[in-house]
């Protein structure tokens, strides 16, 4: 799926104890937890969003769901609504 390529692009390496680890953005993080949708995802995306509210390209996320998915899908008009009460 592009989408799960777009991600990793998107992503940084971080070392950690002496290890390489490849680490997803904030952006990229949402928008895996928006194709899953389990409660405890949309718990992740509030906090997520909130806490990155300043700097979240939320415009980014909702290009690459519409890619793989209808900007009126649920999860979508659920993450503007999460967004906009994160301001």
């Amino acid at each position: 799926m592009p989408l799960y390529d777009h991600v990793l692009e998107r992503a940084t390496d971080v070392v950690e104890d002496g290890r390489t680890v490849r680490v997803a953005s904030v952006e990229g993080l949402i928008l895996i937890k928006l194709l899953a949708s389990r409660d405890q995802d949309w718990i992740d995306v509030k906090s997520l969003a909130r806490l990155h509210h300043t700097s979240l390209d939320a415009e980014w996320i909702r290009n690459e769901w519409s890619e793989i998915a209808s900007l009126d899908d649920p999860r979508m008009r659920k993450f503007d609504d999460i967004v906009a009460a994160s301001k």
